[in-house]
């Protein structure tokens, strides 16, 4: 075996730095776009609390006026 076939398995410094690069790219990108889902899913969440609690005071709104009219009969 001459030392040139060990050279040849070892990747490069060049290769590695690239991949490297590539690899803190793919990381920071799925970073930022876990980020965005985030957001996204407080903010519907937040509108699902608004939605679920204005359609309770619609709910309770009902029941006191059919409660009103069952009274006054």
């Amino acid at each position: 075996m001459t030392l040139e076939q060990p050279l040849k398995d070892v990747p490069r410094a060049a290769e590695l730095t690239e991949v490297k690069k590539a690899v803190h790219k793919l990381k920071g990108s799925l970073n930022d776009r876990a980020s965005m889902l985030e957001v996204q899913i407080k903010g519907l969440t937040a509108k699902r609390d608004v939605d679920l609690r204005s359609a309770s005071y619609e709910a309770k709104e009902v029941f006191i006026v059919s409660y009103i009219g069952y009274l006054a009969q």
